[in-house]
This record gives structure tokens, C-alpha cells and sequence, in this order.
């Protein structure tokens, strides 16, 4: 008895679209993003750089600290879904651009301060994030809150003050001290100062470079 080929195709074509139709009906669990990517040019000053590696230690633990040094901003683009990318902060000479993922927009601020007061603390100081405080007016707040992450136990905090499109940020951690048997507890400044000014605020991500998302094979940024 000869084999039907063509009855053995469609066997297997059927059999193939069943197997599709249940992998479609199955619910996709959507992971949230909760990572900030802090970056800077290619061939940053010392003083961004060393902006970017304190702002890398801010952001902790929920910073990719661990990426190649200065990675292409279009490889962490198209790897922003797979690393949980929430915002990508990226530094260049006397500027700042905060850009929310994944669809935009991006916010550009000018430096018009940078203050290295920045003091080093052991690791444990960094292992929760910092508690996000703001004062004053402003419609873009929520990219500040998504810098941090507001829990009933915290070690440090992150305060900004906005007044007429000039943002302060400082950098506090909680200091605890005896005294006769009664605590005291403060905040004490442990660094970098910096005051932002907007300039302005673009749909999408990073339109001036015209960044697309794509989805081709990149070899992993992560070391």
C-alpha cells in the first residue's frame, strides 16, 4: 500500500496549528520593570564619570550596575524588555536625560550644579532602595518616585525640591545615635549635590539619535 504524502502533510500541518492555538491561549506573565540603567558618553570627563558611578550606587540595589562600561544606547534599547528596564538615566557633559521605558518620553535636564560631597558607606547601606521624598510643584514627579522605591524600612533617602523647572537633589542617610539612653535619629548628608534645570520634554526614546527598538541577536551586555 503506497503512503498518501499529501494526507500526511496536512496531518502534520494540523496537528502543528493545534499545538500553536493552546501555546496561544496560554496567559503571558508579563514581569514588572524595576531597573534603572545609568550610562554616559563614550568618552565621558572624569567629573561625569564619576557622576555616573555615584549615581550607579544611588540607584542600588535595582541599578544595572554589572553592564559593560558605556554600552551603546541602542543594545540597552533592545534589551531593556529581557533586563526589566524601567528607566534608563543616561549623562553626558552637563546634561542629563531621563528616558522612560519603553515607549518615552525622554527628559533632558541641564547640570547647573554638580557638588562631589559623595561619602562612601559599606555595602549594606545600599542594599534597599532609597526612600523617594519631593516638595514643591511639578507635572513630571513620577520619574523622580520611579527612582526609588517607598517601603516602611529604609536606610536612606532621596529628596528633591522643584521650584520653577530647577530641580535640588540631595542624598541623605539615617543616622541613629545614644545619647543617655535615648535615641536620636537624623538625617545626615552623605552626597553627590546636583541641581537640574528641564529644558524639555520629547515623545519617544531618545529622538534625537533616532533610536528604534529591534529585535535582531546583539551579544549580551551583561559581563
Amino acid at each position: 500500500m503506497k503512503k498518501d504524502a499529501k494526507g500526511k502533510h496536512k496531518a502534520t500541518k494540523t496537528k502543528q496549528s493545534r499545538q500553536n492555538k493552546r501555546a496561544d491561549t496560554v496567559p503571558k506573565i508579563r514581569m514588572p520593570l524595576v531597573n534603572t540603567v545609568v550610562m554616559t558618553v563614550k568618552n565621558p570627563s572624569k567629573s561625569t564619570e564619576m557622576l555616573c558611578k555615584q549615581l550607579k550606587r544611588i540607584f542600588s540595589p535595582n541599578c544595572l550596575a554589572k553592564l559593560e562600561k558605556n554600552p551603546k544606547i541602542q543594545d540597552v534599547v533592545d534589551f531593556s524588555d529581557q533586563l526589566l528596564v524601567k528607566q534608563i538615566v543616561h549623562i553626558a557633559e552637563n546634561e542629563v536625560k531621563i528616558v522612560h521605558m519603553p515607549k518615552g518620553p525622554t527628559y533632558t535636564f541641564s547640570i547647573l550644579e554638580y557638588f562631589d560631597n559623595y561619602k562612601n558607606y559599606p555595602a549594606d547601606l545600599y542594599k534597599s532602595p532609597a526612600f523617594i521624598t519631593l516638595e514643591g510643584k511639578c507635572e513630571y514627579k513620577h520619574i523622580f518616585e520611579s527612582l526609588g522605591k517607598n517601603e516602611a524600612e529604609f536606610q536612606r533617602s532621596l529628596h528633591f525640591y522643584v521650584k520653577d523647572d530647577i530641580v535640588f537633589i540631595r542624598h541623605y542617610c539615617i543616622s541613629t545615635e545614644n545619647l543617655d539612653d535615648k535615641f536620636k535619629v537624623a538625617l545626615k548628608e552623605i552626597g553627590p549635590r546636583l541641581k537640574l534645570k528641564l529644558k524639555n520634554i520629547k515623545d519617544g526614546i531618545f529622538p534625537e539619535l533616532k533610536v528604534r527598538k529591534t529585535y535582531g541577536y546583539r551579544r549580551p551586555l551583561d559581563k
